[in-house]
């Protein structure tokens, strides 16, 4: 999941990469392998210190969305009848990103080593491996993420002019380090829509990435097309939704 992590980072960075490597590291956005759901139903019901029909009335057999560090399942809250988003870490994912940060952390320092006798290349390579991990590891606590998406609601909420985006809400009592519950939203990723589509959400999406850097001071560190939806029904139809907010600064 760490070399996933780092590919989707890459792919929305034409300062570093060429539009080339960008297009096929975008097939890490929202491509990837699930895991096992008897796994992640066991993972969910220790989280939670009970069966999953006590908290859910209903839950897919198999995930609808996966990503580098989780997958996601539709289900319904017995308490409200909420449809909800459940978000489910994938199993030893902890350990094994300890594993291969140690590894690009060594390298880093060979390849910053290298660098400096060959040119007059000054990147410091061990730190920028060390600063992503340690938004890795804040990342993998997923009550993080919660608070992170309630703060950029409220944010967002209380603006002029930002009405045309939204964020989901997110049920904390149901969210642990390895699970996170959020309101369910029928939508449709950007990458998966038409250009002509995706131009009508541009100026609200201007106005919210705009307050986040120049006003609040708190922004998405993530907003590939794959974390970003047009929502396709209901009172928020044809709004910009906010997904995945694990990664912010």
């Amino acid at each position: 999941p760490t070399f996933i992590k780092l590919g989707q980072v890459l792919s929305i960075r034409p300062d570093v990469l060429s539009p080339e490597v960008m297009d096929e590291l975008s097939r890490l956005q929202d491509r990837i392998a699930t895991f096992d759901s008897d796994i992640a139903r066991a993972l969910i019901e220790a989280e939670l210190g009970r069966p999953i029909s006590e908290v859910f009335e209903e839950l897919s057999e198999e995930p609808v969305a996966a990503a580098s560090l989780a997958q996601v399942y539709k289900g319904r809250l017995r308490e409200g009848g909420h449809v909800v988003a459940v978000k489910v870490q994938r199993p030893g994912a902890l350990p094994l990103i300890s594993k291969d940060l140690y590894v690009m952390r060594k390298a880093a320092g060979v390849v910053t080593e290298l660098a400096s006798r060959v040119s007059s290349q000054l990147t410091d390579f061990k730190a920028l491996v060390e600063t992503f991990g340690e938004g890795l590891y804040t990342e993998l606590d997923f009550r993080n993420e919660g608070l992170n998406q309630i703060k950029m609601a409220k944010l967002i909420a209380e603006t002029p002019n930002c009405t045309g985006v939204i964020v989901p809400d997110v049920y904390m009592k149901y969210t642990t380090r390895r699970i996170l519950v959020s309101q369910w939203i029928d939508g449709t990723k950007l990458s998966d829509l038409e250009p002509a589509r995706i131009k009508q959400g541009i100026k609200d999406a201007q106005e919210v990435f705009l307050n986040q850097l120049l006003t609040w001071g708190f922004f998405h560190g993530d907003p590939h097309p794959g974390n970003l939806m047009l929502v396709n029904s209901g009172p928020n139809a044809g709004k910009l939704v906010l997904l995945d907010f694990g990664f912010v600064g």
